[in-house]
């Protein structure tokens, strides 16, 4: 009987202390490296990434008419949205930009069954074309004053677009539909076996709004009030294997002892998927995109000071 009592307490010590080894098991801080950097020019952007098995496709604006990242076709305003294929290597595969005379923008995307490209973004609604009155005949003009055509001003980013792009960067079909409103994309999805985009209004009754591709184009504009519609703190997403939640903090993290941060500092958390945080990684500036690729890994877009990079975690 004794000797019973002995092994078995010889066998709750053992578990006890495997349990405690592998509560204090630390958790590993690491950086994480520049895989390579995105040459835009000052003023230009990346609003989103998006990823298949052929590469990385970056959706944005360019705002500076000198930028040699995406020079094709030349389109005019102050602005144009583009869409840039580049390989897992950092080579550009293709790029395309999209708008019009006008002022536009690009900010969100989606890749279909097929490959093809959705891209969101928004463009200046001309003004209705003034022409000047010209002078009638006979009239004494000594000083041979020219009377110069009025430049109608633009209404704002009020006109919803969207361009469908094959997978070798042709654009095939651009959905267009007016609002009275600013609107700004922020996702376009498929929901119920629909294109639908969604995204940020100016309206003064609501903030948020969605419209649908249709086959005759884009659905009338649906706008709705929601709290905390540009609150995103947090972004999640879940590998093969793990989950992962990427912020910027300025404080301790509990269970990582290792993290002491100095000032704000961006980081993506490695969890199992039924368990608890196994990794942290940090990084440089804020987090534009996390996307995650099967059979590849994760790719993530930062800005910093005005730049661009992807950072590319090879994981399951």
């Amino acid at each position: 009987m004794k000797k019973n009592f002995i092994t078995a307490l010889a066998f709750l010590l053992l578990v006890n202390i495997n349990t405690a080894n592998a509560v204090k098991k630390p958790i590993v801080v690491t950086t994480l490296p520049i895989s390579f950097a995105i040459p835009l020019s000052g003023g230009d952007q990346i609003s989103d990434v998006l990823t298949n098995s052929s590469g990385v496709f970056l959706i944005g604006t360019i705002e500076t008419s000198t930028s040699t990242f995406v020079t094709a076709p030349a389109l005019g305003g102050s602005s144009d949205g583009f869409i840039s294929a580049v390989s897992y290597t950092g080579q550009q595969l293709w790029n395309l930009r999209l708008g019009t005379e006008l002022d536009d923008v690009a900010t969100a995307g989606y890749i279909d069954s097929l490959g093809n490209i959705w891209v969101a973004g928004a463009t200046a609604i001309p003004a209705p074309q003034v022409t000047s009155t010209p002078l009638p005949p006979n009239t004494l003009n000594p000083s041979q004053i020219q009377v110069e055509p009025v430049t109608p001003p633009t209404s704002g980013l009020k006109r919803l677009v969207i361009w469908e792009i094959s997978p070798s960067g042709s654009l095939l079909n651009t959905y267009s539909a007016d609002s009275t409103d600013v609107l700004i994309p922020s996702a376009i999805t498929l929901k119920l076996k629909k294109i639908t985009v969604t995204g940020v209004s100016n309206s003064s009754s609501a903030n948020t709004f969605e419209s649908i591709v249709g086959t005759t184009g884009l659905s009338q504009i649906k706008l709705a009030k929601q709290k905390n519609a540009l609150n995103k703190a947090v972004t999640l997403m879940k590998s093969s294997l793990y989950s992962w939640q990427s912020f910027a903090t300025s404080k301790a993290i509990s269970g990582i002892p290792a993290f002491k941060p100095h000032g704000k500092t961006s980081v993506l958390i490695k969890s199992l998927t039924k368990g608890g945080m196994i990794g942290l990684y940090t990084f440089s500036g804020s987090l534009v995109s996390l996307k995650y690729q099967p059979g590849f890994g994760l790719v993530l877009a930062n800005s910093d000071q005005g730049t661009y990079n992807l950072l590319l975690l090879n994981t399951k």
